[in-house]
């Protein structure tokens, strides 16, 4: 089976703020794309996570001072403090509109409430608790699973930074540009998943009962007879 991803060149930017240093793109009202780069070399490729940089077109505020900027939407705040190195505590408030609970997010904040994401393999597990497989030596630990995209606290951030680039080709490269996506998690799984990517949202009901994997060949009746009954 082979699966392919594409880049998709973004008709509406979107760039709300740029300077040398930082660039704040606007994928949809509730939802910043923030980037840092000492030399303002800012990456315009689609990445692992974020596979479509096709944007709809954001209505926004851009107020600027001498010191500060904040872009207004219909759903956050944000306020940058300029000039500042990479993104801290005293230079990035977003706040939401209109969301409960209501907060105010800053660089360094801790998601409490997030929903997880996916393990890479259930080998030596009883449920959350790692029991062995055989190379262990009796420690039992639970499972660390990473951050996932909803939270009950309202936002989500997701640091890109050295997430895999795609081209036009079949190479991939490091982002090495410190890439973080946020968002206000008012929205559901599918709308987040029409916003990061083209792909359609279908879950098939086999998908969520079926495991199985070895370190060996197929043959080819095995396969077939795996997923007999299955669709």
């Amino acid at each position: 089976m082979s699966f392919h991803l594409w880049a998709q060149e973004n008709e509406f930017q979107n760039i709300a703020y740029q300077d040398g240093t930082v660039c704040f793109t606007l994928v949809n009202e509730g939802v910043v794309r923030m980037e840092w780069q000492p030399t303002g070399r800012f990456v315009d490729n689609s990445s692992l996570l974020a596979v479509d940089r096709e944007y709809d077109q954001v209505d926004f505020q851009l107020t600027e001072s001498s010191d500060w900027i904040e872009i207004s939407t219909s759903k956050m705040e944000l306020k940058y403090k300029k000039r500042s190195e990479y993104f801290s505590s005293d230079n990035l408030i977003i706040s939401p509109k209109g969301l409960e609970p209501y907060f105010r997010w800053r660089p360094g904040d801790t998601n409490t409430g997030n929903l997880k994401g996916t393990f890479r393999t259930l080998d030596g597990y009883d449920g959350e608790i790692f029991v062995g497989n055989g190379h262990d030596h009796g420690d039992h630990f639970p499972m660390s699973i990473e951050d996932g995209l909803l939270s009950t606290d309202s936002w989500t951030l997701i640091d890109d930074s050295e997430g895999l680039l795609l081209g036009m080709g079949n190479v991939t490269v490091k982002n090495y540009v410190r890439t973080g996506i946020l968002w206000l998690t008012d929205m559901t799984i599918r709308k987040l998943f029409r916003v990061l990517s083209f792909l359609p949202v279908k879950f098939f009901t086999s998908a969520f009962g079926y495991w199985w994997s070895r370190y060996w060949n197929y043959l080819d009746d095995e396969l077939r007879n795996l997923v007999t009954g299955c669709f």
